[in-house]
């Protein structure tokens, strides 16, 4: 188990993504990568998910003893893009749609962190120049997970 806040978020994200029914994605499939990659590398057999932190943390007021955070987390869709793939538009949107309904609607929960919101910052629906230069479907979300924490002395 992570120590960090925001990798407790991180290892958070993967379970969830891991139980959700995503037909064709297998849970070997859903890993969690220090940077995001657009290769296919990491995951063993495509389609898969990629989860990473991604951007800058925010911030917002806290009080006199606690700040919030909000820890960006990356969710990047994979899956080959080449004419030999049997995987169809409409299943890809539906993975899509599957991960946003659960995050839009259920907080992550991650014992001993306070999070208290959690948005979705959508980002291309298809990655383009990973389609036309890569022939690989990325399609990416970013989920904000907003905590109270406690300063450290």
């Amino acid at each position: 188990m992570a120590d960090s806040f925001h990798g407790q978020i991180l290892d958070a994200a993967v379970t969830a993504l891991q139980a959700l029914t995503l037909t064709g994605i297998t849970s070997t499939n859903i890993v969690q990568l220090t940077v995001p990659d657009d290769k296919d590398r990491w995951i063993p057999d495509l389609p898969g998910i990629i989860v990473a932190p991604f951007g800058t943390e925010a911030f917002a007021r806290g009080t006199n003893k606690s700040d919030d955070i909000g820890y960006p987390v990356l969710i990047a869709i994979l899956d080959s893009g080449n004419e030999q793939n049997t995987t169809s538009l409409d299943a890809r949107l539906l993975w899509r749609e599957t991960i946003l309904d659960h995050f839009i609607h259920n907080r992550l929960g991650v014992a001993g962190v306070s999070i208290y919101d959690q948005t979705i910052e959508p980002a291309s629906i298809v990655d383009q120049a990973a389609w036309y230069q890569k022939q690989l479907f990325v399609s990416a979300l970013i989920m904000r997970v907003w905590a109270r924490k406690q300063r450290r002395p």
